[in-house]
């Protein structure tokens, strides 16, 4: 979907394309989770390869990654002791939205 909206955005100044991810910016070596993990990752190194090819042609518009911490939700709640193993800080819900 990247590429193909590429095109219609490169001449807007300040056009970003938004790629919603998980745990953290694509790169976390997340345990159990190692093809979810592997795809993030590809995620991640596309963004930046695109973002070069951007920068050379000269073009404005850019594409980023977003993925928000982890929250303190019912759902969340099962990999708390995992997060905080790893290092992660467990935030508010009103801080993530």
């Amino acid at each position: 979907m990247t590429k193909a909206f590429i095109p219609c955005m490169r001449n807007e100044k300040g056009s970003t394309i938004v790629n919603i991810g998980g745990f953290a910016d694509g790169r976390m070596a997340f345990p159990y989770y190692s093809v979810d993990v592997a795809t993030r990752a590809g995620v991640f190194s596309f963004i930046k390869a695109i973002n070069r090819e951007l920068e050379i042609e000269g073009h404005a518009t850019r594409v980023t990654y977003f993925c928000p911490s982890p929250a303190d939700t019912e759902a969340e709640k099962p990999f708390h002791v995992l997060w905080k193993k790893i290092g992660i800080t467990i935030v508010p819900v009103e801080k993530v939205a």
